[in-house]
């Protein structure tokens, strides 16, 4: 095939102008990307924080700190947060057994996504009261 015989356009560019045999394209790569909303919250869940109980320092998870916390809320007297924890008391006992061995994976994972809907749920009741007029 001559130069005159073929047709430089769309889809076919200039034999001078492709990439040679065994040279890619993209000689870097493809870029890693960044991280989803749920890897960040799972890395700042999982990050450890010294915690002084009792007069011992213990070092444990944020997530760990955050549920300590709420539960502290609640046997102190505070309402919303024993409201919030109050489904979760009742869904732990039903996934225990007579044993009392520690509630499995998925079960903790059903707990979590039922306290999950409930926090969207207040969220978005407390957002904007629409037309308050009674």
């Amino acid at each position: 095939m001559s130069k005159s015989d073929y047709e430089i356009g769309y889809g076919k560019p200039p034999k001078e102008s492709r990439f040679a045999k065994g040279r890619s394209g993209n000689p870097k790569g493809r870029p890693r990307g960044r991280k989803n909303i749920f890897t960040v919250l799972r890395d700042a869940l999982n990050e450890k924080v010294i915690i002084t109980v009792n007069g011992v320092r213990k070092k444990i998870t944020k997530q760990e700190a955050a549920v300590m916390q709420q539960v502290n809320k609640a046997a102190g007297g505070d309402n919303s947060s024993f409201k919030l924890l109050a489904p979760l008391f009742s869904m732990i006992e039903t996934y225990m057994d007579d044993n009392k061995k520690p509630v499995s994976q998925e079960a903790e994972l059903e707990i979590l996504n039922q306290l999950q809907l409930r926090v969207r749920n207040v969220k978005i009741k407390h957002k904007h009261p629409k037309n308050t007029e009674e």
